[in-house]
Formats: C-alpha cells, sequence, structure tokens
C-alpha cells in the first residue's frame, strides 16, 4: 500500500528540518558480536513514549529491541549478553513493536514512516522495509495462514501473506494491538480501551469501570482509557495493561501557595485521577481486572509457562512481577496488585545503579529470564532465572546500548514522569489526547490534543484565556497536578518537545475523497471563517452556541479525536453536524448544504 501524500508530505518537511546529509538513503548496520555501546546517534528523533519495545526470537537466543527516538533497532544475543548488530534507520522511522514470522525473521513496525522492517535475527542486517499504512502500530503472526497481520491507527487491518496479495480491512477505530490464536483475531483499540474480535462481523468487548464508595452523597467511578499494550498468554487469553479515568467532578485540587491536593479516596495504588490497571478476556468477556501502581504501564508480557506477568510503568521507573493467578483472583470492582519491585542494578563497581531508568518495555525469553528495555539510559536490563535447585536470584546484567551516555531533554522527562500518581502523558499519551470528558465543579471539558504545532496555537486552554506555555503549565502541572513549578529552561523545552509532534494521519480509503468538492462544503458553510490558515484556527475564542466563548481548536487530525466539542457532545463527525446541543448555526451555518454536501464536508475533515 503506498504512502499517502499527507503522509510523504510530513516526512519531507521532517527530512528537511532533521536529517544530515550522512542519513539520507539506506538505512545502515552496524556493529559486532559482543558490541555493547557506541557513540551517540546524532539524529535523536525524542518521539513520545510508545512502549512494547522487545521482540524474542530465535528460541530465545535474541531479542531484537527498537529505538523509536534515535531511530534505531538493536539486535541483541541474549546468550552472550552482548549487541550483535545496532540497525540506523532513516530520522522519523520510529521502530516500536515487532513479531517473528516462520522465516526466522523479525518483522518491526515503523510509526513514523508507515512501514514494515524485515530483520533477518541471523545476520542481524535489514532486509526490507514494506510500506503498509499511515501509522501502523501493532503486528502478529498467523501461522495458520504465514500471514503477517498489522493493526493501524488510522483504522486499517493489513493482511501481508508470505505468498499473495495485501488485504485491507478498515475499521472504524483507532487500533493498537493485534493477537491471533488458532486462526481468531482479536485488536485493542486505544483510546477507547476495547477489544475487538474481528470476524465476519466485529464483537466489541469493553473493558470494565470500577465505582467507589459514596464521597459527599455521590459514587466516584473510572471508565476504561488508554489501552497501553494487549498481548496473549499461551493459552489464549489476552492481557491488557490499561488506564482509567475518573468520571466525578474533579475538585481535589485547590490552589495555594504550595498547591494542596485533596485525595477523592484512601486507595493503595494511587490518588490520582487516573489510575492503572491489568485486565483478563477470554474469547467471550473480561474474566478479572486489578488495579496496578505503574504510572504509564506501557508495556506488559507473559512468562512462557503462562504463570507470571511483568509489568513496567515507564511514569514511575517501576517494574511489577506477579502471578497471574493473583489477577485472576482480583475483582471487577478492583483491588491493588502487589507490587514486586527489583532491585537496582550495580555497576561494574558494584555500585547500586538507578533502578531500572525509564522502562518502555518488557519479555520473557524462553528459560524465564526476563528483559527490561529503558530508553533513558538506553540499556537492557536482563534479569536470569534461578539456578535449577535454588532459590537465590541471581544479580540483573545490564547492557548498555547507543545513546546510553546521551543527556536527556529536560521537558521531556517533565511530560512523562509521574507527580502525585500521574504525568502529563496520562492524559496525553503519545503526545495526543486521551478522548476523555472530565468534569470541572460541574463543567464537562474533553481533552486537548497537544499535536500538530502547538506554539503556533497560543493562547491556550479551553477558553484561551492562557498566554503563553509558562502560563499553561502554572495552571495545569503545578495547579491542577501539584507539581513543582519549572524553570523556563524546562518550559522551553517541553514546548521544543511537544511542538515537534505531528498531527495524526488520516485514514485511508477505498474511495479517494473529493477535496475540491468537500473544501467548497466547508466554505459554503462558512467554516473558513474559523477555521483556516495553516493552522486550521484563527487563534481566537468564540461563542458557536454552546453557552460561552470557547477557543477555536485546530481541524488538524480532527478525524483522530472523537469525541467532538469542547464537552464531547459529539461521538461521531455527523453527531456534531445533526445534534443542536453541539453548536447550531453560529458554529457553521450547514442548514445551507444539502445531504451530498454534508457528506463531502464530513469526507473533508476526515482527511484534514
Amino acid at each position: 500500500m503506498p504512502i499517502t501524500p499527507r503522509l510523504a508530505s510530513l516526512l519531507a518537511s521532517l527530512c528537511l528540518a532533521a536529517c544530515s546529509p550522512e542519513d539520507e538513503g539506506l538505512p545502515q548496520t552496524s556493529g559486532t558480536a559482543g558490541r555493547a555501546s557506541g557513540g551517540a546517534h546524532t539524529n535523536r528523533n525524542t518521539a513520545p513514549l510508545l512502549g512494547g519495545t522487545i521482540t524474542t526470537a530465535g528460541g530465545g537466543d535474541f531479542a531484537v529491541v527498537s529505538d523509536a527516538e534515535r531511530d534505531l533497532v538493536h539486535v541483541i544475543n541474549v546468550r552472550s549478553r552482548s549487541v550483535r548488530s545496532t540497525i540506523r534507520l532513516p530520522t522519523g522511522s520510529q521502530p516500536t513493536r515487532g513479531v517473528e514470522d516462520n522465516l526466522g525473521q523479525v518483522r518491526v513496525v515503523l510509526r513514523g514512516t508507515g512501514q514494515i522492517a524485515t530483520i533477518a535475527v541471523s545476520s542481524g542486517a535489514l532486509v526490507r522495509t514494506d510500506s503498509v499504512c499511515p501509522e501502523p502500530r501493532g503486528v502478529a503472526w498467523d501461522s495458520t495462514k504465514a500471514t503477517l497481520l498489522v493493526a493501524c491507527a488510522s483504522g486499517e487491518l493489513v493482511a501481508v501473506p508470505n505468498v499473495g496479495s495485501t488485504t485491507v480491512r478498515r475499521l472504524d477505530a483507532e487500533l493498537r494491538d493485534v493477537l491471533v490464536h488458532n486462526g481468531k483475531i482479536r485488536v485493542s483499540t486505544f483510546r477507547s480501551a476495547q477489544l475487538l474480535d474481528v470476524a465476519e462481523t466485529v464483537t466489541t468487548l469493553t473493558l470494565p469501570s470500577i465505582s467507589l464508595p459514596p464521597l459527599r452523597g455521590t459514587e466516584t467511578s473510572f471508565d476504561p482509557a488508554v489501552a497501553w499494550r494487549t498481548v496473549a498468554t499461551p493459552n489464549g487469553l489476552s492481557v491488557t495493561v490499561h488506564q482509567r479515568a475518573v468520571t466525578g467532578d474533579i475538585d481535589t485540587i485547590r490552589t495555594g501557595l504550595p498547591p494542596v491536593v485533596v485525595p477523592y479516596y484512601t486507595n493503595p495504588c494511587a490518588n490520582a485521577v487516573v489510575r492503572s490497571a491489568v485486565s483478563v478476556a477470554n474469547a467471550t468477556g473480561v474474566l478479572s481486572s486489578i488495579e496496578i501502581s505503574a504510572v504509564l504501564p506501557v508495556d506488559v508480557a507473559v512468562s512462557p509457562d503462562g504463570s507470571e506477568l511483568a509489568i513496567v510503568g515507564a511514569g514511575d521507573s517501576s517494574l511489577t512481577r506477579m502471578p497471574v493467578d493473583t489477577v485472576m483472583a482480583g475483582i471487577s470492582g478492583g483491588i491493588c496488585g502487589p507490587i514486586a519491585r527489583t532491585p537496582a542494578p550495580a555497576d561494574a563497581l558494584g555500585r547500586p545503579g538507578d533502578a531500572l531508568g525509564q522502562p518502555v518495555g518488557v519479555a520473557y525469553v524462553s528459560n524465564g529470564e526476563l528483559l527490561v528495555h529503558s530508553r533513558s539510559p538506553a540499556r537492557l536490563t536482563l534479569f536470569p532465572a534461578p539456578a535449577a535447585g535454588t532459590t537465590r536470584t541471581p544479580a540483573p546484567i545490564v547492557i548498555a546500548l547507543e545513546g546510553s551516555t546521551e543527556t536527556e531533554a529536560s521537558g521531556f522527562r517533565l511530560f512523562h514522569t509521574s507527580t502525585r500518581g500521574i504525568a502529563c502523558a496520562s492524559c496525553h499519551p503519545e503526545g495526543q489526547e486521551d478522548g476523555h470528558v472530565w468534569t470541572f465543579f460541574g463543567q464537562k471539558r474533553r481533552t486537548q490534543p497537544l499535536s500538530g504545532g502547538i506554539a503556533a496555537l497560543a493562547p491556550f486552554h479551553w477558553k484561551g484565556d492562557l498566554g503563553t506555555m509558562g502560563a499553561l503549565v502554572d495552571d495545569t502541572f503545578v495547579a491542577r497536578m501539584g507539581g513543582t513549578k519549572p524553570s523556563s529552561e524546562v518550559i522551553a523545552s517541553l514546548t521544543s518537545f511537544l511542538d515537534r509532534i505531528p498531527s495524526p494521519p488520516p485514514p485511508t480509503r477505498d474511495t479517494p475523497v473529493d477535496m475540491t468538492k468537500g473544501r467548497a462544503a466547508f466554505e459554503k458553510a462558512g467554516c473558513n471563517g474559523c477555521h483556516d490558515g495553516a493552522t486550521l484556527t484563527n487563534g481566537a475564542s468564540s461563542n458557536v452556541g454552546t453557552g460561552d466563548s470557547f477557543q477555536v481548536p485546530s481541524l488538524k487530525g480532527v478525524s483522530r479525536r472523537a469525541p467532538f466539542m469542547h464537552d464531547g457532545c459529539a461521538t461521531t463527525m455527523q453527531e456534531r453536524f445533526k445534534n443542536p446541543d453541539c453548536g447550531g448555526k453560529a458554529h457553521g451555518n450547514v442548514s445551507t448544504l444539502d445531504p451530498i454536501e454534508l457528506g463531502e464536508l464530513t469526507d473533508f475533515l476526515g482527511q484534514l
């Protein structure tokens, strides 16, 4: 499948901004057996945390480790505890998840370029790259059909057989991971945190909410949001690590000097408005779900015998290991899973290290050893299994990866690090938004996106009343999250990081959209009066029939931002134009459009 013109334009702009001459052309492979580290990779992409970065292969002899922000893929010889090779990809490739096929190759998702990279594990070399969809995320191997399955954020489920033609099934969902067991396909969705069983028809399994005891006379509930990672157990169950977000009125944080956090509830796992959980499902529904303490639970792994789970929290640098039986004994109301913190790895002189760094990947190998990938410092930590007949756990082994000595950007660290049990990325996963509708003192407000060049979109916030990024940080990070006020240098670093996050690409379509007719309908309804120019917003605040003046948002990537409007009143684009509670003639006079033109308008918006 070819890359869309929009994506090609984006990649070209990224390369003009960031590529150095030596990076142009084919990816390169470096390193030999025993090579553990190298010089800094000068094209660090600093992509938002993605998770799921380790693929085991070769019967447990090798691990393929993806470094999305440095555009590197490392092939690790697990047995010799060394780097077999390091593959350098073009800037912006963003390698992430992978899967081993029936030929001893590992297929790695390249999120940034819409491709799949095929890597020969035995030689540690890149074989080829193939385009699949605008934004691939999950990948699985269907051994019954010798077919690669790719789940795409823009809704495509792509099947790439070893022999035959690629097929694409378009699902109206933001896909995350894909699993296959005995030929049956299950995909997870990212922000809505659902499981979809894909056959002739699609069956939806919704991950459970939880309810807490009444507070001030009302029950507090938490709904599933953001399914970071879904993996399969050996017997075909699916395990999902995900978040839950509060649905009650948020008045837990009072302003003051310093800010005072008043918890909603007493909970051993967290005191934040976003909580983490692990849920286990079979073919018919969710069997059990318990809460865990991890902040940003970006990855989970199941031991080869199916008896243990390992979960990494990137926001609080945590590794939780628990028996699967513990999860299965949980209740839908939620209990906190046990915390099994691993000892901090020691350096060559035996001095304690800095725990796990910032873990983004976890995987077991066939003999029960556990691998944890840290993005910063860049390294792979191996936790050996106890020797036969003993219970003593050997000391962990640290394998340094290229980039291990780099200094991390302070704004990136602030965005992804836990503050009182929550990180900025908890509500803005991967620099986007969680699609959740919050209630602040009785007023509904939908999480706002941060992508698409945020520096040009000031003033900020729902009402456009915060003129600078510093003011936004004071209002959100300091006053609401209870964080310490960062320096101007950290705020500048945060702004630079966020400003490089592109808007999500639109989904592909069987029938191309007539953008000329769509633009005509857009202008006929008067939408361009507020949504125009490079940012598709005039930067002003307007009352569009929703009771107050709100900041005009950019329409870049709008098709991937349901529910729509500041209060999430429309679950679909069509509902936005038909629901009078989502604005009337003041918000684009769509009554001037006939049904065909209205369809052309919604199709047009879906491709921005």
